[in-house]
């Protein structure tokens, strides 16, 4: 989703760091926060020390001169991510499920620099706005153009206070794309429509544009709200990457990386568990090639209806039944081992 609303603010919010007279393709990345240490107290420059960065910007809501935030009062940044309960971003435990293990990332916007009637809150309503930038940076290359690169992750809402009951609270994850102090892209994923249940998410863009050379991308999360209300949206299994066939999930996360599996009840869908998606895995027998053998057990699966979440194995497309599909999708994987790349 282009979110053009909040693009300006977006650009005020984030200071861009320069880019150098000659840099690197993009690359891919990945973080779960289990070797983060925890941000209890502060300062613990952990965050900060793995690579993320913040900028922040408070908005005068007293004037709404400027929706939906009012004119820029000042701003953050960009340095080193905090990790810690008080400024913007920390690591934190308890909040976890099987897969995301015991550290997950917290992002909000309840900065507590200032007591009332200072800084910005100046004690009348409506009140300032308070936007945090959670990001990581890089600069996109001339091999860069013409590809896509996705952004997944794992999210939930907090429970007790979080961004969907915040006043004025506005919380989304993001890539964007920038020109100096103008952004170019901004492309979001909308975390207030989250629930406190664990929930897997991506957003990608499209490098189409030759102009993008040389600019700056960013991705990461922004949380904005009024009055100080905690807007705080757990984040985990973060994975940043080229995503080759554009379904959603970046190479580094997606077990059939040439041929699309990430819609549906169907996403990356493995029935046998091997780390290798139907799409690309005609090994039935798991003798590590795809050939007669397989054929012969694949021809009395066809009619079988298996619903998901589990779906037979010979289902390649994980549509819930055998048909003349998978019998077109195991002809093109005849001859060859099973692997994310595998299938024309």
């Amino acid at each position: 989703m282009i979110n053009r609303t909040k693009m300006v603010l977006v650009a005020a919010a984030a200071a861009l760091l320069a880019a150098p007279a000659s840099w690197a393709a993009l690359s891919s990345y990945s973080q779960d926060f289990e070797a983060i240490a925890l941000g209890t107290v502060i300062p613990n420059t952990a965050l900060g020390n793995a690579g993320f960065l913040v900028s922040g910007v408070v908005y005068d809501g007293d004037t709404g001169a400027s929706p939906p935030y009012g004119p820029q009062k000042f701003f953050y940044g960009t340095f080193p991510a905090p990790n810690g309960p008080d400024a913007f971003s920390g690591v934190v435990a308890g909040q976890s499920g099987i897969p995301q293990g015991l550290q997950v990332l917290n992002v909000f916007s309840d900065y507590k620099c200032c007591q009332p009637n200072e800084g910005h809150f100046d004690g009348t309503a409506p009140n300032d706005f308070v936007q945090s930038n959670v990001f990581r940076q890089q600069t996109i290359a001339l091999a860069d153009i013409g590809t896509t690169w996705s952004f997944k992750f794992d999210a939930k809402a907090n429970g007790v206070d979080g961004c969907a009951t915040a006043v004025g609270s506005d919380c989304v994850a993001f890539i964007q794309t920038a020109n100096g102090p103008v952004v170019t892209n901004f492309i979001t994923f909308d975390a207030k429509t989250l629930t406190t249940d664990w929930s897997t998410h991506n957003i990608s863009i499209v490098l189409s544009d030759p102009l993008l050379n040389g600019q700056v991308l960013q991705f990461g999360f922004q949380s904005t709200s009024q009055l100080f209300g905690n807007t705080g949206v757990y984040y985990d299994n973060i994975f940043f990457g080229v995503d080759t066939d554009a379904d959603g999930a970046p190479n580094i996360a997606d077990n059939c990386r040439l041929k699309a599996n990430n819609t549906g009840a169907a996403a990356q869908c493995d029935s046998d568990g091997d780390g290798i998606g139907n799409r690309c895995d005609g090994d039935l027998n798991n003798n590590g090639a795809t050939n007669a053998q397989d054929t012969s057990m694949f021809r009395p699966r066809l009619g079988m209806a298996v619903p998901g979440p589990v779906f037979d194995k010979a289902d390649f497309n994980c549509n819930g039944i055998v048909n003349a599909q998978d019998t077109s999708i195991f002809r093109t994987l005849l001859g060859a081992p099973p692997g994310p790349g595998a299938g024309p």
